[in-house]
Parts: structure tokens; sequence; C-alpha cells
């Protein structure tokens, strides 16, 4: 496991920034595909829902869900959490998986313009995630590591755990990471 990615226990954070680093490596992946297509005026269906089915079971399933039912509801709880617009970026990030989704089946069809969607909707939505990410790590970092002791830090741990075990079983990290780790085998693990 490389270096960058923190151990999960005591700190509910750790859990949300190593799913970061995965699926800031899924958005590498994603910028490769998009300069591929623009070099060949094709895109690879097979892959690109590869990454479009990672964003929506592994980022927006496991990764929001855990952010959305169970982290920011206990900070607002605890203590005030403006929220940073972050709910609001989770929905725009899902309106551009779902762009890139119908833009790859208009590709899929033999339009050249659903391979240009594709890549629009993609870097589009590789910005906001990135940023988004950004985002999270610092401030919400900061008021997560602020907000909870070890205790209510480990409390929320084991709910992200079974929740995640509840939504789509055991071994999500893992089963995704493979994905990622495919796609980066194929395309290059440079980042974009």
């Amino acid at each position: 496991m490389p270096e960058d990615i923190p151990t999960v226990e005591h700190d509910p954070y750790a859990v949300l920034a190593r799913e970061h680093r995965l699926i800031e490596r899924a958005l590498d992946v994603l910028g490769r595909i998009c300069e591929e297509s623009r070099r060949t005026r094709a895109l690879d269906a097979a892959d690109a829902r590869q990454v479009i089915h990672f964003m929506r079971e592994f980022a927006d399933r496991t990764h929001h869900l855990k952010e959305e039912r169970i982290l920011f509801p206990a900070i607002e709880s605890a203590s005030f959490f403006p929220g940073c617009g972050l709910i609001s970026e989770h929905k725009l990030g899902r309106e551009r998986v779902k762009g890139m989704a119908e833009a790859v089946e208009r590709s899929s069809q033999g339009d050249a313009e659903g391979v240009r969607a594709f890549r629009r909707q993609a870097w589009s939505f590789i910005g906001l995630l990135r940023e988004h990410i950004a985002k999270e790590d610092d401030c919400l970092a900061t008021v997560v590591h602020r907000t909870f002791s070890s205790e209510a830090g480990d409390r929320l741990s084991r709910e992200f755990e079974d929740l995640e075990r509840r939504e789509l079983g055991e071994g999500v990290f893992e089963r995704f990471a493979a994905i990622v780790e495919a796609l980066e085998a194929k395309y290059g693990e440079a980042a974009v």
C-alpha cells in the first residue's frame, strides 16, 4: 500500500482520506482516457464505463454516503458546521458522471460528438472533484479532528464500516482499488 494513504485507526477522517487518494488515482486514469480519446478521436467505452462505475459505486455510493449519512450529521449535532457547499458539490458531481455515461452511450452508437461530450464532462468532473477533495482535506479534516474525541472517532469509523458493509458488502476498498490498478496498468500512473 502506498505510504501516502493513512491508517484508519481512531480517525474517521483517515478513512475518508484513504478513499480520497484512491479517487484521485481514478481521476488520473480518467484524464488519461480523455487524452487517449483526443489523440485517437475514439473512446474506449469499456474503460470509460469502468471509471463511471467506480465513481458511482465507490466515490459516490461508498464515500459520499459516509459523509452525507454519518459524518455531516454528526458534525452538525456536535458543533457548528457550515457545510462549505460540499453536498451541492456531490450533487454536481453526480450530474457530471451522468453526463459522462450518456456521452459514452452516444459515442458507442457512432456519434463523434459523444466522444467530445464525454471529454467535456470528464474534464469538468476532474476539476470539480480535485477541488472538492482539496477542500475536504483542508477544511473538513480540521473540523473532524477538532470536534471528535478518540472514542467518538472510533464510533464514527465503525459506523462507516457498517454502512459500507450494508451497502456494498465486504472488501469494498480492495475491489475498487483492483479496478483502478488494472486501469493504471493500461493507461499509466502519471498524474494528469
